[in-house]
């Protein structure tokens, strides 16, 4: 990176609470950043507790069966189990809501289950592998034009809105 403006170059202005410099990098570097090195998961089945439990909830969903026949077939693995492949048999509790709808005057109910996206959020922010690659710092890029920095938005860290909330 250098500190030259020429034409085709980037600029990248980092929030000053961030304690970044100002970056300048030519038009074959920007955006090239070298990710920290891979960590291995030892549980790619996450957030699963077992490997037999996410093959197992992979299988079902395929076959897109209903909580009953998932039941039962639960209670059958159970009873034939080896027991050399350690299963759980757990399932991830979702939460469930009557979401009403009107529609030509008459109201309809459809049940919803979901999961808590904060819970998720979290989940995501525990991850060893992905925490690297979040981006927290607001910053404002600019590209130059021949004759001045223009400034663009790229993500949602680099727009107004993250800076002046910084």
């Amino acid at each position: 990176a250098t500190t030259d403006a020429a034409p085709n170059s980037f600029k990248t202005e980092y929030h000053p609470k961030s304690s970044h410099a100002t970056l300048y990098e030519p038009f074959s570097a920007f955006g090239q950043w070298t990710s920290p090195k891979a960590i291995t998961d030892d549980e790619p089945w996450a957030p699963f507790l077992s490997q037999a439990d996410f093959e197992f909830a992979e299988i079902t969903h395929a076959s897109a069966m209903s909580k009953e026949q998932v039941d039962k077939l639960l209670c059958l693995v159970w009873r034939i189990s080896s027991r050399h492949l350690i299963m759980c048999i757990r399932n991830v509790q979702f939460e469930r809501h009557t979401v009403p709808v009107t529609q030509k005057k008459q109201e309809l109910k459809f049940e919803v289950y979901f999961w808590s996206l904060w819970d998720w959020a979290m989940d995501l922010l525990q991850d060893p592998l992905l925490t690297p690659n979040f981006v927290w710092d607001a910053q404002r890029l600019y590209k130059h034009n021949g004759d001045h920095f223009e400034h663009f938005i790229h993500e949602p860290w680099t727009a107004d809105h993250w800076w002046n909330i910084q």
